[in-house]
């Protein structure tokens, strides 16, 4: 039986290769083939899926690979205490970059409305405005401010 792109996709993740070890055994088998490293992370899912369901067991970058790095599992996915710390660390930081960029651009933003004016350009705008529309200097109760 001859095979596919998936077989030899799936075979090298199940052998325990990279994503980019894998991407490179296709090609090597399949050099037109447009296959992109996203399809072989869709094939390394459907591996994890079957090894949920006790089908195939996982090699390479999957859950046997990260429980023998040392670290304990916790939990169903096989996440180790110092996977999770550091995925815990990334949020932060990425948490806290997005809120500097924020209050950067809000920042910028009240810069560029320029200062706020005070009550004496509030009458002055205001009284051009009157003699604009009357043609005369307004008296003082002529101004509704």
């Amino acid at each position: 039986m001859a095979k596919n792109i998936g077989d030899v996709a799936r075979d090298a993740l199940a052998a325990g290769a990279s994503d980019e070890e894998a991407l490179a055994a296709v090609l090597r088998e399949f050099p037109d083939a447009r296959t992109k490293i996203a399809s072989i992370k869709w094939y390394r899912s459907q591996l994890r899926r079957q090894a949920k369901r006790g089908e195939r067991e996982v090699g390479g970058e999957g859950e046997s690979r990260r429980r023998a790095s040392g670290g304990t599992s916790s939990g169903k996915r096989g996440m180790t205490s110092e996977l999770a710390a550091r995925l815990r660390e990334n949020a932060t930081r990425r948490r806290d970059e997005k809120h500097a960029k924020h209050m950067k651009d809000q920042g910028d933003r009240e810069k560029a409305k320029g200062p706020v004016p005070d009550r004496a350009d509030m009458i002055l705008s205001a009284a051009r405005r009157y003699k604009r529309e009357h043609g005369t200097w307004p008296a003082p109760s002529d101004l509704n401010i």
